[in-house]
């Protein structure tokens, strides 16, 4: 594999585990209702019941995303023949409906 091969791939998994970081501490309802770090809905801040609830929700859903990301992208880089920027691009863009339908449910289940 090429150096410019292994960085694309590299790269590629980075969003993924960031985004297992930062989902596990709110699907193990550590974050304290804050306003500046977690899923932020107007249900989540009326009471403290809430605030643990959507975001153990959006966490689980947000985790769940970024082990099927991870999974598409090892997909992706095993069995495909495309380009390394190609495949950057796919893996950059990936994730983010997952993530944005985890903060629409996270918000629907709560309503």
């Amino acid at each position: 594999m090429k150096p410019e091969e292994k960085l694309a791939h590299l790269t590629c998994y980075l969003l993924p585990v960031i985004f297992i970081g930062v989902s596990l501490p709110l699907v193990l309802n550590v974050v304290e209702p804050n306003s500046t770090y977690g899923f932020r809905t107007q249900a989540a801040f009326e009471c403290e019941e809430c605030w643990y609830q959507v975001n153990q929700i959006g966490g689980l859903f947000m985790l769940t995303a970024s082990f099927i990301s991870a999974a598409a992208i090892f997909y992706l880089h095993t069995r495909t023949q495309l380009n390394p920027v190609a495949k950057l691009l796919i893996c950059l863009v990936l994730p983010l409906p997952l993530i944005v339908s985890s903060v629409f449910i996270a918000t629907f289940v709560t309503s």
